[in-house]
């Protein structure tokens, strides 16, 4: 066993005395006595050879005046300089000698409680031993239980604290919840703040665009008839757009009579219809979905890039013919989806990473501890990251990082196993009744504050591929605005 704690204190009773030494020593050599180096060098050695040949001794050595001397005063400073430094010299090495004491004594006191621990250890194997071998002396009651279920707990006995949880998979209990108290409620407020892509106007676009290109959308747009999520949850909320009058050119710009203007691509010669998306209200609605409690309703959004080239090349069905007027039903071609998302990352280039501020306000101040955030991931290799969470009080209204986040070992890039096993040094931070308790999730506990609003900011890193890259499948159908549209498939894009 190694002492980590004592530190070797040494003492100066040498140090001093060999100091003062050389000051008289100098003061010796300034005088015309020993104005020769013959003379100098023979009184250094002197002065050397004495001080260790009495090494042990006390400097003090009484000069004394003779009967009929005259009295000097240099005799009477000569003893008290001498005495002084050997009260000195003493009084250092008491106080050395004191700090090696109390460092013993400390380290001393933790060894004991090192060996007492242990010894306990050892008497306790030693009664598991004696139980097991029913060498008990009629003294030793032993009960036990497995946690399993609760048929031996008896639930009339009142306790003192709380109830424990068993931690599920393992030996370990931890102390049980008395309560969780969801802070958010219908009156938490919802704020998207989309940070990127950002456009040429210098921030995120979030106005309609022709097919719904390098926009940022509160929905899926891309999917096929009938699984598409309209922004807002309602319907799709296309407008016709006309182009300018007298145009030479095919125009790139069409207003309609609120004198709302987009550039797009010319799809007819009259306009082109374009899914404007939702009111304010509606897109406010939708995002309680993500506080509403209920598994089965979410909120999303995306920003899809158009690409040059198909991500896959692929056999597409047959089309019609003069002997086959019809395709055949249930013409699907299925490609590998890892395969679509590992070539859309060619296209990933710097800055189109998607990212968004989510920020919670609440009715008053209210006290926070810890921050789940659970996304729902429908067939992707793509994750979204955490990247900050902050709170912000209703004094200042500065967003300020929770605290410890950047020591938080707890899954940042949320996969389906993030979080999957929780080490027991974690279960403390969020008392989880179960290991398994926030797989997929993303969980981030810290000491509690006050705040007004909380604030996640999220990434995703990686492009994902659409729909249409991962099954190609021969689709028509009629969109019944003011009139009737001809809508078909379209390679060549991912989100």
């Amino acid at each position: 066993m190694t002492n980590p704690i004592q530190n070797r204190i040494g003492s100066n009773l040498l140090v001093d005395k060999l100091h003062n030494s050389i000051v008289e020593l100098s003061k010796k050599l300034n005088t015309k006595e020993y104005s020769t180096i013959a003379t100098a060098v023979g009184q250094t050695l002197t002065t050397f050879n004495d001080f260790f040949t009495t090494i042990d001794a006390a400097e003090f050595e009484p000069e004394l005046l003779s009967s009929n001397d005259t009295p000097r005063s240099e005799v009477y400073n000569n003893n008290l300089l001498s005495i002084y430094n050997d009260l000195k010299r003493f009084y250092d090495d008491i106080k050395n000698l004191n700090d090696i004491q109390v460092n013993s004594y400390n380290f001393a006191q933790i060894l004991t409680k090192e060996l007492v621990t242990r010894a306990d250890e050892l008497a306790s194997t030693v009664l598991d031993l004696s139980i097991l071998n029913n060498f008990d002396l009629g003294d030793v009651i032993v009960a036990g239980d497995d946690f399993k279920n609760s048929d031996y707990v008896d639930f009339d006995i009142a306790t003192a604290s709380s109830p424990i949880d068993f931690v599920f998979g393992s030996n370990g209990i931890t102390l049980g919840r008395s309560s969780t108290t969801s802070v958010v409620d219908d009156s938490t407020q919802i704020e998207v703040i989309p940070l990127l892509p950002i456009g040429t106007s210098g921030q995120v676009n979030s106005t309609a665009s022709i097919r719904n290109i390098e926009r940022f959308y509160e929905g899926n747009y891309y999917n096929y008839l009938g699984m598409a999520r309209p922004e807002g949850g309602g319907e799709f909320n296309f407008q016709f757009f006309t182009a300018p009058s007298g145009a030479s050119d095919p125009p790139q710009v069409f207003s309609d009579s609120n004198n709302f203007s987009i550039d797009v691509d010319l799809i007819s010669s009259n306009g082109a219809y374009l899914e404007v998306g939702a009111t304010r209200a509606a897109k406010a609605a939708t995002r309680r979905k993500m506080i509403d409690g209920n598994p089965a309703t979410f909120w999303e959004c995306e920003y899809v890039y158009e690409v040059p080239d198909p991500l896959l090349e692929v056999g597409l069905p047959t089309m019609p013919s003069t002997d086959n007027p019809t395709p055949a039903d249930g013409q699907v071609v299925t490609i590998d989806l890892e395969e679509a998302e590992r070539v859309a990352k060619q296209y990933d280039e710097e800055g189109r990473d998607l990212m968004v501020d989510i920020i919670l306000t609440f009715p008053e101040e209210k006290k926070l501890n810890i921050a789940t955030f659970n996304p729902i991931l429908f067939g992707s290799n793509a994750f979204p990251e955490i990247l900050d969470i902050s709170t912000a009080t209703e004094a200042d209204g500065v967003f300020r990082t929770i605290d410890g986040w950047n020591s938080l070992r707890f899954a940042r890039t949320i996969t389906p196993e993030a979080n999957e096993y929780i080490p027991d040094s974690q279960l403390s931070s969020i008392l989880a009744p179960s290991r398994g308790s926030y797989r997929g999730q993303g969980v981030y506990p810290f000491p509690p504050r006050m705040a007004k609003k909380i604030k996640f900011r999220a990434k995703m890193a990686n492009p994902v591929s659409s729909p249409y890259e991962r099954i190609y499948v021969l689709l028509k159908n009629d969109v019944e605005i003011t009139t009737t549209v001809k809508t078909t498939t379209k390679k060549g894009l991912f989100a």
